[in-house]
């Protein structure tokens, strides 16, 4: 055993204007309450600064500011890119439908020749009912489009670009509602949706827990009751039996939790542990959620190195390196 803790044991979407459709100018709504931890920025942005990055399953997405042309449908900051003007309210839909799912392009403004085209390419289009957007799905409203990044019951929380006033504000994520079979109008304009756009199969074959493994609607592990899933994957479910959404990869295991509560990624913290750097076993010393299967090594506050321990994770004395059981 070591004796102190610290040593190592769109080319263009169209020829004509796209993005946004219509012009987008108005005051910030009250932000209200984040969905599931879904962050709301406000404040001003400069041209293709960073806003908000999702971590998708399918690689990390990042949304840009469209600087002073920021809420018009008629103005991009910084040109043409390969997935269309930067930064329109589509480009960042295109740019993780192509990039980061290896999808076919979706042409057109946003409203409902965004929703012809997607639909003429083999995606899934709900029009005014179907299953709530997942993960990875666009909202298309009729003068603005986002990309979801997150659910719950009653909301749906996305990322977007090109929402806001053009000179003070813009907003990188927010959350509309959702009714049990559509989307609501967009927050602060009141633009009607037109139709939501599904990818399909985003579960890789993956399915939902049916009979008494099925603890309704929401987030599960992969290990828990999902059929073809993979057990370190948080995935979420809108009906027995339905396709498996992966919403997150979970990097220190998931999280099992009580029937009716959505399962979860651990996440341990070395923030102010109590006895230096080191090595801890997930539910010793660590903040946050740690993997009580899981050692940790901690160095200067934050998590050097992650291990799973197989035969459980043994609490070794203050200011002694916890380890692996062998």
């Amino acid at each position: 055993m070591t004796l102190g803790r610290g040593a190592s044991p769109l080319v263009l979407l169209l020829a004509v204007s796209l993005g946004c459709g219509k012009t987008e100018k108005f005051s910030p709504e009250n932000l209200g309450t984040r969905v599931q931890g879904i962050e709301a920025i406000s404040g001003w942005w400069n041209c293709a600064a960073s806003m908000y990055t999702w971590p998708s399953p399918w690689g990390a997405i990042t949304g840009y500011s469209n600087g002073t042309c920021s809420g018009r449908g008629d103005c991009n900051c910084n040109g043409t890119g390969p997935y269309g003007y930067q930064y329109q309210c589509v480009e960042v839909i295109n740019r993780f439908m192509i990039a980061n799912r290896g999808r076919p392009r979706i042409w057109g403004n946003a409203d409902v020749s965004m929703c012809n085209s997607a639909a003429s390419s083999g995606y899934s289009v709900y029009r005014g009912s179907g299953p709530q957007p997942e993960p990875g799905d666009a909202l298309v409203w009729d003068g603005h489009a986002a990309l979801v990044v997150d659910n719950s019951p009653n909301s749906i929380g996305y990322m977007q670009q090109n929402y806001g006033n053009s000179s003070t504000w813009n907003q990188a994520t927010d959350n509309v509602s959702w009714n049990g079979s559509n989307f609501g109008s967009l927050p602060g304009v009141g633009y009607p949706p037109v139709c939501w756009i599904h990818i399909g199969g985003g579960g890789g074959g993956s399915t939902c827990p049916t009979g008494g493994d099925w603890a309704g609607a929401g987030r599960y592990c992969g290990s828990n009751g999902i059929s073809g899933g993979a057990p370190d994957t948080l995935y979420y479910c809108s009906s027995p039996g339905g396709p498996a959404t992966p919403v997150q990869a979970c990097g220190e295991g998931c999280r099992w939790m009580p029937p009716g509560v959505d399962d979860e990624c651990y996440v341990g913290s070395c923030i102010g542990v109590p006895f230096g750097d080191g090595y801890y076993c997930g539910t010793h010393g660590l903040r946050g959620t740690g993997n009580p299967d899981g050692l940790y090594l901690c160095r200067g506050g934050s998590i050097a190195s992650y291990n799973f321990c197989t035969s459980g994770c043994y609490w070794a004395p203050d200011f002694v390196d916890d380890y692996c059981n062998p």
